[in-house]
């Protein structure tokens, strides 16, 4: 019986990775035994639900424990930085639990993992790399390094987008042949009825510097006087909220654009929107443009690298517009604010091209990634 391991900094952890991994534990541990192996544990509560069945393994199993390791090494105190820290972790701690496992799959998560894996996961195993993010992203951090280390002891490289795939082939050809698109799933089905809409602007994600939220306030000041019904709400929190705040108050848009923090209601909240807007820097596959598409929401999107170009089709489910061109962006905004049958067109549309992200087919490329693999090792994964 294949056993498919999960390599993650921490299973209770909000964000993108987490959420993805954490989905697609949840239907795998239908069909095979799943482990997550956290780096720590982040907190007595999970961002994202985990099914029963999943077994959860702690590198340090108390929520203070990785500071409290860190801090009890010598060279912190000659100035380690907290990220090196956990590089000491994964270097010191995380080899005892790898070197243990059963023969399965090991799907890892991040670079600093994916290094980890092929250094000490044994033979009897399979190593499958998972990217989440984009190799202009992976170049900017400097954790190229670690994919370099790894790649090429990769069983597979998993990246999000045919972009990326055909990048990381160039810079890898001798790993080509073992680098494949996966998308991440939809978190719900498709809507399957109209709903009626408000006048309202969506933006999600953390309110960093990557997500790009000051853009979607400058692209809308300009025309918020001349639609004085429409609103922006920007869900989600992170280190810029003050920032942002101040740029919401300096463009006198108090009341027009909200910062909303976080909910737990975004379906509803996206059945409900107009518009969503992502003004990104850059993506790995943003899984917010897929989330509005099953709800039948038109898209305006910055075309950054990568991805939004891979779900959004221009003129048909959104509006793509060059990346950092403020604007171009007001204007597509303003084109779909002024045509109610335009934007009730393109959300039946992205309700047709969200299809492809429901779970069914995604998982079905798993399965056969699994299947794939085990035929290549010769059975050494039957347990």
């Amino acid at each position: 019986m294949k056993r498919i391991y999960f390599l993650i900094t921490s299973p209770d952890a909000s964000g993108g990775i987490a959420r993805a991994v954490s989905r697609l534990a949840n239907h795998l541990v239908n069909t095979y035994p799943v482990e997550m192996i956290g780096l720590r544990r982040q907190g007595e509560q999970r961002a994202y639900p985990l099914d029963d069945r999943i077994k959860v393994t702690y590198v340090v199993d108390q929520p203070t424990g990785v500071d409290r390791w860190i801090d009890s090494l010598p060279s912190v105190r000659s100035g380690m930085t907290r990220k090196q820290g956990q590089s000491a972790l994964v270097d010191r701690l995380l080899p005892r639990v790898l070197r243990g496992l059963q023969p399965g799959m090991v799907i890892s998560t991040r670079p600093l993992l994916h290094v980890a894996a092929v250094r000490h996961v044994p033979a009897h195993c399979v190593i499958i790399g998972q990217d989440h993010v984009n190799l202009d992203f992976r170049r900017g951090n400097d954790s190229i390094k670690e994919v370099t280390e790894a790649i090429d002891r990769l069983d597979q490289f998993v990246v999000l987008t045919e972009a990326d795939a055909d990048s990381y082939r160039e810079l890898f050809p001798k790993a080509a042949d073992r680098i494949r698109v996966i998308r991440n799933a939809a978190p719900w089905p498709v809507l399957q009825d109209e709903r009626t809409r408000s006048r309202v602007i969506v933006g999600a994600g953390q309110l960093g510097n990557r997500k790009g939220f000051d853009r979607l306030i400058k692209a809308f000041a300009p025309i918020a006087e001349q639609w004085p019904n429409w609103r922006v709400h920007i869900y989600g929190e992170g280190p810029r909220r003050k920032e942002l705040a101040q740029l919401i108050n300096e463009r006198g848009l108090k009341g027009r654009v909200v910062l909303k923090g976080r909910t737990d209601e975004m379906a509803q909240v996206l059945e409900e929107a107009a518009i969503f807007a992502l003004t990104s820097r850059n993506e790995g596959l943003p899984m917010v443009l897929i989330e509005a598409m099953t709800k039948g929401v038109p898209i305006v999107s910055f075309d950054c690298p990568r991805g939004p170009a891979e779900i959004v089709e221009d003129g048909v489910t959104g509006r793509l517009v060059r990346n950092g061109d403020i604007q171009g962006f007001s204007a597509a905004l303003v084109e779909l604010m002024d045509d109610d049958d335009l934007r009730r067109r393109m959300g039946r549309r992205a309700l047709e091209g969200a299809e492809k992200y429901q779970l069914e087919p995604i998982m079905a490329e798993w399965t056969s990634l699994f299947d794939s693999l085990a035929s290549r090792r010769a059975g050494l994964l039957d347990g």
